[in-house]
């Protein structure tokens, strides 16, 4: 095992139970379940299972190696996309509630079951929808005080899809993709 892979197992680690910690301090709803491979040995090696209600994402974290924020974001759409979050509601007394997980006027975000998948991967490519969900995710996810409201998503989506045409994947770098990000930043 390289030096470089078990790191990068580690951090995955660290920011998938990050997201449902956050998840469970926020609402009170169905069950978000997080297992690794350290502790399951029935799992693949430097692996990562989360599951929400029947349905399971398993993450390689050699895929994920050197990509963080991407791995954030990416578990966050699939989470988004596979709680029922009509049957969660806030946390009362909570401190802080991660923006990732609530809408204006405090309640949870709507279900968004019907979003297709987004794979994150070289050569995968995804739609302007996932697209404009993905951007959201991400931004959501860097900084529990940043709202994508902060921003001009849609620019970010066109500038995007300019720079790499349509059905944008991983076509863009990540100091790229962050550069439009900041440069959309309402109020800057």
């Amino acid at each position: 095992m390289s030096h470089e892979l078990y790191l990068a197992h580690q951090r995955a680690v660290q920011t998938i139970h990050g997201i449902a910690i956050r998840y469970r301090l926020a609402l009170i709803g169905p069950r978000i379940n997080v297992a690794h491979s350290e502790l399951d040995p029935a799992l693949p090696e430097h692996s990562i299972r989360v599951r929400a209600g029947d349905n399971e994402l398993l993450i390689d974290s050699a895929d994920w190696v050197g990509r963080r924020a991407e791995l954030d974001a990416h578990d966050l759409v699939w989470l988004l996309e596979h709680v029922d979050l009509r049957a969660a509601r806030p946390r009362p007394a909570a401190r802080r509630y991660d923006e990732a997980w609530m809408v204006e006027g405090g309640g949870p975000r709507p279900a968004v079951s019907t979003i297709a998948p987004l794979h994150c991967r070289p050569g995968v490519s995804m739609d302007r929808d996932s697209l404009i969900k993905y951007i959201n995710a991400t931004i959501a996810s860097g900084d529990a005080q940043t709202s994508a409201l902060d921003y001009d998503v849609e620019a970010i989506a066109d500038e995007l899809e300019q720079q790499a045409g349509p059905s944008t994947g991983e076509k863009v770098e990540a100091p790229v993709f962050w550069a439009t990000i900041q440069k959309h930043k309402k109020n800057a």
